[in-house]
């Protein structure tokens, strides 16, 4: 209350001194104004489109499209720098295949596993990664994991991190979120559709002309962003 009480007493005495007359202040009130305006409207406007109702309707309409493929994989990574060398990669290439030859000798995966994470320069890690989603890792991992069968033992392939071995401890599944973990995004695709479609409505029934060559430069320094065009009216 007190800084409100603050800012009527400056603003009061602005307008004791004519503030309110000059040009510079005028336009800056006017862009304010325009705003206020434009925020009331899209709140009045598009209220509806991120009701509770509406956005439960469009989560049922889009359930399979928000469906994220998820699996549950163990890995070793024989890492390598992302400018490394041709010698480099070959050689992580080389010693990634021992360690599949090894596994699908029938060596346990999480013993070979232990034994890669302790190479001397630390270049090597291996874990169970627990649930990897869709979009959390490198599309060329997620894909080569995905298409695995339960306890199934991939190829070393490579990604941008390294050279990986990945074994699926269950296979993939498609897991849809519940409304309550996409409700911000629904609501935001919702109103970005409907605001969209206002603007559009707009345009066809408000005409705006437009006078270029009355622009201020844009080297002028003098108008305030927010302020309105001068080369724009209704």
């Amino acid at each position: 209350m007190d800084a409100l009480i603050g800012r009527t007493r400056l603003a009061e005495r602005a307008i004791s001194l004519g503030f309110d007359d000059r040009e510079d202040v005028r336009a800056r009130l006017v862009a304010a104004r325009r705003e206020v305006l434009a925020q009331a409207l899209l709140q009045h406007e598009l209220k509806d489109a991120t009701s509770e109702s509406t956005l439960r309707a469009r989560f049922e309409a889009s359930k399979d499209a928000l469906g994220r493929r998820q699996i549950h994989v163990r890995h070793i990574i024989v890492r390598f720098a992302a400018d490394a060398d041709v010698a480099v990669r070959r050689r992580a290439r080389d010693r990634a295949n021992v360690f599949y030859a090894r596994i699908s000798g029938g060596e346990d995966f999480d013993a070979v596993a232990r034994e890669a994470g302790q190479g001397e320069a630390a270049t090597e890690h291996s874990a169970d990664m627990g649930i990897v989603q869709e979009g959390q890792v490198h599309p060329s991992f997620f894909e080569a994991a995905a298409a695995l069968k339960k306890d199934e033992l991939s190829k070393p392939f490579e990604t941008p991190y390294g050279i990986h071995l990945v074994q699926a401890l269950a296979p993939v599944e498609t897991v849809i979120p519940s409304f309550d973990e996409v409700r911000g995004r629904l609501a935001a695709d919702a109103r970005r559709e409907a605001e969209m479609r206002l603007m559009a409505d707009l345009e066809s029934q408000i005409s705006v002309k437009r006078f270029p060559e009355a622009m201020t430069p844009p080297d002028a320094g003098t108008a305030e962003e927010g302020a309105p065009s001068r080369g724009e009216r209704q």
